[in-house]
């Protein structure tokens, strides 16, 4: 797959895959969704992932260690970031990112102190709508009030489903 420079969506989700994410990642210069949730992948992500145009990527439910590279910290294209139940220790700050609307980090080893940092002020801002879903290793908690919106949503890859967006108040 590394010679298909114009991919822009590889979806790859649910298919009992072992190993890491390779560092030749990077020869997919256009890549814009990424979803390899629910296999068995694990080690750290390259950092070259970080430097892709990628808008939308799904990693949950495998056994990725370590950091989210630090390239996402400074993108403006990263939209959606679902990285539930894995084992990651670190995520960049991502409080400059204006285009991020929806982050999911449950089920890893991120301290609560850090999820605070570099993760966004989430709420209604601009007519736009995010969420964020936490919760954190240990005793330590997040909290926070919550407001709930429902309505319907469209998967990254076509599918519509409803929802019930909570909306980070303070």
């Amino acid at each position: 797959i590394y010679g298909l420079s114009e991919l822009r969506t590889l979806s790859l989700y649910n298919n009992a895959f072992t190993g890491s994410i390779d560092a030749r990642i990077a020869q997919l210069p256009n890549l814009e969704r990424l979803s390899v949730s629910d296999n068995r992948l694990e080690g750290e992500l390259p950092s070259e992932l970080g430097e892709l145009p990628i808008r939308r990527l799904h990693l949950s439910g495998n056994g990725f260690t370590g950091a989210l590279p630090a390239g996402f910290g400074g993108s403006q294209t990263l939209e959606l970031l679902h990285m539930t139940d894995n084992a990651f220790t670190s995520i960049p700050d991502l409080t400059t990112n204006s285009a991020v609307w929806y982050v999911d980090v449950t089920g890893n080893r991120l301290p609560a102190a850090m999820v605070k940092q570099n993760l966004p002020e989430f709420g209604v801002d601009m007519g736009q709508f995010f969420d964020l879903d936490v919760d954190a290793a240990g005793t330590e908690q997040i909290v926070a009030p919550l407001s709930f919106l429902q309505g319907e949503w469209y998967h990254p890859f076509g599918a519509q489903y409803s929802y019930k967006l909570g909306l980070q108040l303070g």
